[in-house]
């Protein structure tokens, strides 16, 4: 289960990975800046949002987390880096504003998602990188609100 909610919400880190360089092709008025966060926020934070939990079940021997949990998560993600994208491009502020908070809602579901697993823990030999797993969620997101 665990590594299906991951190959899809890796597919869509593959498709900002892949959409990254070719909207830095087309004419658009934020520079680097646009191909840059559709990079990051998009394909990087979605490889991580797959991969960290993922890792944390395999690590921890624990169940794996709701199907419908990862699926918000991995949409909100998405949703959040387009319109962040697509606001800014824009000069849409609001736009920027719900796709930001978007963004830190996906990365609070994010810590959900491995709270759970660090709760159900069988295994407690990598809970120290769950752990760090969790710093680094909380750090995304005052590192978003700033």
């Amino acid at each position: 289960m665990v590594r299906r909610q991951a190959r899809q919400t890796l597919a869509i880190a593959v498709v900002f990975a892949i959409g990254a360089p070719v909207v830095a092709l087309f004419h658009h008025d934020t520079g680097t800046w646009l191909p840059l966060h559709v990079f990051l926020v998009g394909g990087v934070l979605a490889a991580i949002s797959g991969a960290a939990p993922m890792l944390a079940v395999t690590w921890s021997a624990s169940p794996a987390p709701s199907a419908v949990l990862a699926g918000v998560q991995r949409w909100v993600l998405a949703c959040g880096a387009v319109a962040i994208t697509v606001g800014r491009e824009t000069g849409h502020t609001p736009l920027v504003a719900f796709g930001g908070t978007a963004v830190m809602v996906a990365l609070v579901l994010l810590g959900v998602i491995l709270l759970t697993i660090r709760r159900h823990v069988t295994t407690t030999r990598y809970m120290p990188a769950i752990d760090a797993y969790l710093v680094a969620v909380v750090l995304g997101i005052g590192g978003s609100a700033l």
